[in-house]
């Protein structure tokens, strides 16, 4: 039995690089070997309409409703030491942000689709990430790990 586990467990394995390899280089990937190389050099990539500009419409929409709508709260960088109410935010001198009730995931609340798709993408992207640098830990989800937020910045 152990050996059988083994030799499914390497079968897994295998599986994995293959998709791996398939994905970073195959037109499936969301960005090429060459941004790969640069961010793994400490360098930024750009890549213009990556989203898709319907995607980004949709989001900007999205952003605008839930702000009329007052979902935003105020939001600045934060004393961990003080409550949230006691550290000053104010709509006039500190970024808005949406967070949503249960977070980007928040069902009553604005284009919830929308943000889906947002989110897939980038679990797509982290998951290329991943492979693609050697850092595994960019994968899993988990409390605070994979912050997803609108912010809104008024002068």
């Amino acid at each position: 039995i152990t050996e059988a586990s083994s030799i499914n467990s390497m079968n897994q394995m295998q599986c994995l690089m293959i998709f791996s390899l398939f994905c970073l280089s195959n037109s499936f990937s969301l960005i090429g070997s060459k941004e790969l190389e640069t961010i793994a050099e400490g360098g930024v990539v750009v890549l213009p309409n990556w989203l898709g500009t319907d995607l980004v419409r949709r989001m900007k929409k999205d952003a605008l409703n839930l702000f009329e709508s007052g979902f935003f709260t105020p939001d600045g960088l934060t004393n961990t030491a003080l409550s949230k109410d006691k550290q000053g935010f104010a709509k006039s001198t500190d970024r808005q942000t949406f967070r949503g009730g249960d977070g980007w995931y928040d069902k009553n609340a604005g284009d919830l689709s929308t943000r889906e798709e947002f989110a897939d993408r980038m679990k797509l992207l982290r998951e290329e990430l991943a492979l693609g640098l050697g850092r595994p830990t960019l994968i899993p989800e988990g409390t605070r790990k994979h912050e997803m937020t609108y912010n809104l910045y008024e002068p």
